[in-house]
């Protein structure tokens, strides 16, 4: 069966799709296309092996549903000849030719065992355990002579690293670098826009597709530049926010941030760092640092760390609850560390060399947890650099309730969400997807139509209304 797809790889891509090596791996930045080509190899497998049986593999479910699943039934108007069914809940194409494509997530890696694949594809493999593709993937592979590819953005220098440098050497592997500027939609403006919403580590890694070691600081940046001595008197007439860390054998602490609106520059005018203190003594001590700032309770938003919903006081309700009794407005949202760390370098100092968060002298415990926060090694393997930073119990709190004020205060998401047309190999037009961010869930996700239009739910939200 002949099927036509409407595909047009860019000029850096194609060396890929021409390759007849078994294992392909692809190191790319964001929006490089990595997950297009990925699917393009994927289909034209499933319609050239009968009876086969395929996976595409990325970290989670919903990164399956959203990226691989959704990408490939844009496909589907092209496709439905050769497809007998296709199963919404399993993520699952049976084809006519009785080839079997599951869309699958790495996080539940019972689910994979026991399986004979002839093709699969591991999408953002670095964000992945190892063992997804050393002990599932790489053996099931084996009874069919099965082929691979494994596409992802960098994680630091984990596993993936070491696999990476060592298909260099090995006659069954070929490898691709690409940079999110080797997709000719990109254009320079967005480039440059990205340079100023991220740090240097991060454009590197995120962008230019390096191979980041997370080993030293996690804020490398931050230096005496980021100390400074600002008028008191300014902090009243700014939007006042304060992030807040809480502990009680181990120290809480509390930082008091002032966001300059006009320059987008973040002050931090004080804090409190004390531990074995109750939080009736920290809410007592607030309210007599604002008043003498001149600022009013309610200017002000607190954002906590959200175990504090639930850690219970002797009085039987949750700090959370007790500062709402007080008249504090509170809030908190669950993110995952990493997004939030790259949030706060962005500040510190962007690629640009520019500098937005700004530290008083005063807040030495915050300045002091900054300069020794720093990332973990594994113990069996000195080499070996965690891609999380080390709770130490020392250097955690402060930058914790730091990383809850910017997640809270700014959002984080970098979209890269314009649609720009271009030609196909066969004078056909394609148009780029556009990212959203799903009202409910706060996920993102791809969409044909533009952010101000609907749909504004996720396809899970969507599917659970």
């Amino acid at each position: 069966m002949e099927i036509e797809i409407q595909y047009g790889p860019y000029p850096h891509q194609i060396p890929f799709h021409e390759s007849i090596k078994r294992f392909r791996i692809i190191t790319g930045g964001r929006r490089s296309g990595k997950s297009e080509c990925a699917v393009q190899e994927l289909i034209a497998h499933a319609i050239s092996t009968p009876n086969g049986l395929s996976w595409y593999l990325a970290p989670t479910y919903n990164d399956a549903y959203e990226i691989g699943f959704e990408k490939f039934m844009e496909h589907y108007d092209q496709l439905e000849p050769a497809i007998r069914t296709v199963n919404y809940t399993k993520l699952r194409i049976i084809w006519t030719n009785g080839h079997k494509t599951y869309f699958k997530g790495a996080e539940n890696q019972k689910s994979l065992r026991g399986r004979g694949l002839t093709f699969a594809v591991l999408d953002e493999v670095a964000f992945m355990d190892e063992d997804v593709y050393k002990k599932i993937v790489r053996p099931a592979l084996m009874d069919n002579k099965g082929s691979a590819i494994l596409l992802t953005t960098p994680n630091g220098r984990n596993w993936y690293y070491n696999l990476w440098e060592n298909a260099r050497k090995d006659k069954n592997f070929q490898r691709w670098h690409w940079t999110t500027q080797d997709n000719p939609t990109i254009d320079d403006d967005e480039i440059e826009s990205a340079k100023e919403s991220m740090s240097q580590n991060d454009f590197d890694q995120e962008i230019l597709a390096k191979f980041v070691t997370k080993a030293g600081m996690v804020y490398s940046d931050f230096s005496d530049d980021n100390i400074k001595t600002i008028n008191d008197d300014i902090y009243k007439g700014l939007q006042v926010r304060v992030g807040i860390d809480f502990g009680f054998a181990n120290p809480s602490s509390f930082v008091f941030m002032a966001y300059n609106e006009s320059t987008e520059e973040v002050y931090q005018f004080d804090e409190i760092y004390k531990e074995r203190t109750t939080i009736e003594q920290f809410v007592y001590e607030m309210d007599n640092l604002l008043q003498s700032y001149g600022i009013k309770k309610n200017n002000v938003i607190l954002y906590t760390d959200p175990a504090g919903n639930a850690a219970e006081l002797s009085s039987g309700i949750s700090p959370v609850d007790y500062l709402r009794k007080q008249g504090y407005i509170v809030k908190n949202k669950g993110t995952e560390i990493a997004p939030g760390l790259a949030l706060v370098r962005r500040f510190i100092m962007n690629v640009n060399g520019k500098r937005k968060f700004y530290i008083h002298p005063r807040c030495k415990e915050s300045i002091r947890s900054i300069n020794g926060y720093t990332y973990g090694v594994n113990k069996a393997n000195v080499h070996d650099i965690k891609e999380i930073p080390l709770k130490d119990g020392i250097n955690d709190h402060a930058v914790d309730a730091i990383r809850y004020y910017f997640v809270n205060n700014f959002d984080h998401a970098k979209y890269v969400a314009f649609s720009p047309e271009t030609s196909d190999y066969r004078g056909k037009k394609r148009i780029a997807p556009y990212m959203k961010r799903c009202i409910k869930c706060r996920t993102s996700f791809m969409s044909k139509t533009e952010r101000k239009d609907p749909p504004y739910l996720c396809p899970n939200c969507i599917n659970k209304e």
